[in-house]
């Protein structure tokens, strides 16, 4: 599809709007994620690419708002791990290093716009089923994605554009973000 900017913006809108959320209206989910996020100490975010560069920026915006967040995007962590584990461990490891939800209550969010990154899938494997974390996916394209199955909470953004997809992920979050600011 030949995008104008109107018709790209319009393209974001509906998909921000028409975001499946299980049997939740999208507006019921963002409340849930809000309640999510004030309810657990300590928040990871992980994504790739421009993904992982929206989790620095809401880990940031978090943090403003109280909300004790880190992204696990650190180049020097990735690679590493990267080098002796393979690539698909990054993520995983670090929440193996950083998290400890025997003594606080942790809640992961996955950003994967495709919703098959394997590094992602591992990690939210890890943190749901061995360590008994929360999880909060974001995907998008297909709607049967891999990622939709491992999250407490997920957003499926029904795109087939990683733009789109990738903007309205991060309306979606922004929204609970000013919610726990109390900006919304």
């Amino acid at each position: 599809m030949k995008y104008t900017m109107l018709t790209y913006a319009a393209a974001i809108y509906n998909a921000t709007v028409n975001t499946a959320c299980g049997d939740m209206h999208v507006n019921e989910a963002i409340d849930k994620l809000v309640e999510m996020l004030r309810g657990n100490e300590r928040v990871f975010l992980i994504g790739n690419g421009g993904s992982g560069a929206a989790c620095d920026h809401m880990a940031n915006d978090l943090c403003l708002a109280g909300v004790r967040a880190q992204s696990l995007t650190n180049t020097n962590n990735i690679t590493c791990i990267a080098n002796d584990f393979g690539v698909t461990e990054i993520f995983k490891r670090q929440l193996e290093w950083f998290s400890n939800p025997s003594k606080e209550n942790t809640l992961v969010i996955a950003f994967s716009c495709s919703g098959q990154s394997p590094n992602i899938l591992e990690a939210c494997m890890a943190a749901r089923y061995t360590m008994s974390t929360n999880v909060v996916t974001f995907s998008g394209k297909d709607q049967n994605n891999t990622l939709r199955k491992l999250g407490h909470l997920n957003f499926y953004v029904p795109s087939q554009s990683y733009g789109v997809v990738q903007l309205a992920h991060e309306a979606l979050i922004h929204c609970a973000i000013d919610k726990i600011a109390g900006l919304a």
